[in-house]
């Protein structure tokens, strides 16, 4: 964790941060820089022999090695670092900055190589190697343990090939004398608590200034409401599509009120048909099976014997898929959250589909949802409906929608939307 608290409500941090994965530089037992890179070998470095190897999984951020001018005759020519595959090639991506080796003499260095473009997730038979075209008398000494492992047993080895291609070979006895960073997901931002609404966060490895944004009721209202939904087709009916009201933007991960306003009328002939009002997951049709979960309520007409059905609750395609092709269905389907009746005339479980103008609200308070019709003015509570329900669910689409419309009428004259946007931070640009 690199967390600075500074005045001002400022706070620095990063978004990652480097961990070592393997470090022999410490190494504490015999070593030589008996293994030269030049002549008959011009490659070597570390080489993964095992796939539950330490190094498995991990990117590379940067590579520290020991090494020097072997013959002392001065070096020309750079030293490359690279991350070879099982078959010797380099792997796609990840880019370390040559060494010019002329900066090299008989005294041994540590010379750092950073990856700007960590990519790679190590692999078993990966190399992380180094590779200098010298000769016999232009060599470079790269230290190694002698005779005994430094590090992960025989996992990992020091590797080695002569020429410029070709799977590496390994001797799991020895290994290199060098250290390999990885990049750690670390986000300090997480970790603060008790911030003050305005708090600075400057993010040093990406450039990026956040501000902290406190938890904040949000209402969206339309008052003069989606308007038409359905109108009287006659008999051949038709199916309404995509009939979205408004997407939030983001997922609505909290606690919400939903209201609406509705006037539905199913008729007397022998037409069948339904309308819903929910919220929803995903962006889809009314009449689709793109919807994921639903929050709502609905009134149904079934036939010429105007036999009713009202449901409301939340629904998704969990409980019994071969019935939820639709967004109604799913809140039809009301042994998932929910109550389901079959009456002829009103219900105080769904959708009053008789003419009549009729407020509605949907709360959801923790894990409880709750189903209220108001009086006309909004002033009194006429009935109230409540079931266990979840959290979690992240609602982000209104939708009125209409299916099979045979004479049948709906529309929408109000509606609101009121919820808590949690606390965050806000990206506000780059230093």
């Amino acid at each position: 964790m690199t967390i600075k608290y500074l005045s001002g409500e400022r706070i620095q941090g990063n978004k990652v941060d480097e961990t070592t994965i393997m470090n022999t530089l410490t190494f504490s037992g015999s070593t030589n820089f008996g293994t030269t890179i030049g002549d008959s070998y011009k490659t070597r470095g570390e080489k993964i022999n095992a796939a539950d190897c330490a190094l498995v999984g991990s990117t590379v951020t940067s590579v520290t090695v020991r090494i020097k001018d072997s013959t002392g005759n001065g070096l020309t020519g750079n030293l490359t670092c690279t991350i070879l595959d099982s078959a010797g090639d380099a792997v796609s991506g990840d880019s370390f900055p040559a060494y010019n080796t002329a900066g090299l003499t008989g005294t041994e260095a540590d010379i750092t190589f950073i990856n700007s473009n960590p990519t790679r997730v190590l692999a078993d038979d990966d190399s992380i190697a180094l590779y200098f075209n010298g000769d016999a008398t232009h060599l470079i000494g790269f230290e190694r343990s002698d005779g005994a492992d430094a590090f992960d047993g025989t996992k990992a080895g020091r590797a080695y090939r002569t020429g410029t291609s070709g799977a590496l070979g390994v001797e799991d006895g020895e290994d290199q004398i060098m250290k390999i960073n990885s990049q750690e997901a670390l986000d300090d931002k997480a970790a603060i608590s008790n911030i003050p609404a305005g708090t600075r966060f400057e993010e040093t490895d990406t450039l990026t200034i956040y501000r902290w944004k406190p938890a904040s009721t949000v209402e969206v209202e339309d008052s003069d409401g989606y308007g038409t939904i359905a109108t009287n087709t006659g008999s051949g009916g038709s199916n309404t599509s995509n009939q979205k009201a408004h997407d939030f933007g983001s997922a609505i991960l909290g606690d919400f009120v939903f209201r609406w306003t509705l006037t539905a009328n199913m008729g007397n002939t022998g037409q069948n048909g339904s309308i819903g009002v929910f919220l929803s997951t995903t962006d889809a049709n009314y009449q689709g099976e793109g919807h994921d979960s639903v929050v709502g309520a609905v009134g149904h007409k079934h036939n010429a014997s105007n036999s009713r059905g009202f449901a409301w609750g939340q629904g998704d395609n969990t409980h019994n898929s071969s019935d939820l092709d639709n967004a109604q269905d799913a809140i039809w389907e009301a042994a998932d959250v929910g109550e389901y009746e079959d009456v002829a005339g009103p219900s105080e479980k769904g959708l009053n589909i008789v003419g009549t103008a009729t407020n509605y609200e949907i709360e959801r308070a923790g894990t409880t949802l709750t189903f209220k019709i108001y009086n006309s003015d909004w002033s009194s509570v006429n009935s109230t409906r409540t079931v266990t329900g979840a959290a979690t669910t992240n609602y982000r689409y209104v939708y009125f929608g209409g299916r099979h419309q045979g004479d049948m009428t709906a529309s929408n004259s109000y509606w609101k939307v009121s919820y808590t946007a949690p606390a965050e931070w806000v990206e506000k640009g780059t230093a």
